[in-house]
């Protein structure tokens, strides 16, 4: 019983030493406690539709000519500043290659796709203006097509329908690719008002 205590406490202790050491993808492994100061070489931003790939590197604190410890805080507070941003589904930060203390880094995102528009099924075009205006504040064509968006929109939609009287209202949410633009989507509301 022991021996096992001892068993689950090297793999949480191991967990600690070597999660530090992958939060940086590289080409060759890095031993943890080999800590060594190399210069960024170069920055390659990949991954990109809509985010200005300079300005993603600013947030990131990251600039040719910086020097950086590896493993160390740096990559780290990096991938943290690109997450606060909200606009991506996956932040990585790899070494692409080194020469001698020279090493090129790559910040490879998934940014999450925008609002091209938006439709509505299952009711009249005499509805639409009103159904746009209360939807104002929860899209706008260009911005980040969050879950959190989709919600309060087809909130929206069911509260107005219920203050109209049909209480059984529902409202579902299909996201759809716009053709025409890249990593961009189009959210068509299914609306049911059901009877009065």
């Amino acid at each position: 019983m022991k021996s096992m205590r001892y068993r689950y406490l090297f793999a949480f202790l191991s967990f600690f030493v070597w999660a530090p050491s992958t939060l940086l993808s590289q080409t060759t492994p890095v031993e943890y406690g080999e800590v060594e100061e190399l210069e960024i070489g170069g920055i390659e931003v990949v991954g990109v539709f809509f985010s200005d790939p300079n300005a993603i590197k600013s947030v990131a604190g990251l600039k040719v000519g910086q020097i950086i410890k590896m493993p160390g805080s740096e990559i780290t507070k990096a991938m943290r500043n690109l997450w606060k941003l909200r606009l991506f589904d996956n932040v990585e930060i790899t070494q692409d290659r080194r020469v001698g203390d020279i090493v090129y880094l790559s910040i490879r995102l998934s940014e999450q796709s925008r609002l091209a528009g938006w439709s509505y099924r299952g009711v009249p075009q005499s509805v639409h203006d009103d159904l746009n205006e209360i939807l104002t504040p929860f899209l706008i064509k260009g911005q980040v097509a969050s879950a959190a968006n989709q919600i309060n929109a087809k909130n929206a939609i069911r509260k107005y329908y219920i203050e109209k009287g049909f209480l059984d209202a529902t409202v579902d949410v299909v996201v759809e690719e716009a053709g025409e633009k890249a990593n961009a989507v189009n959210l068509v509301f299914n609306i049911d008002p059901k009877e009065k």
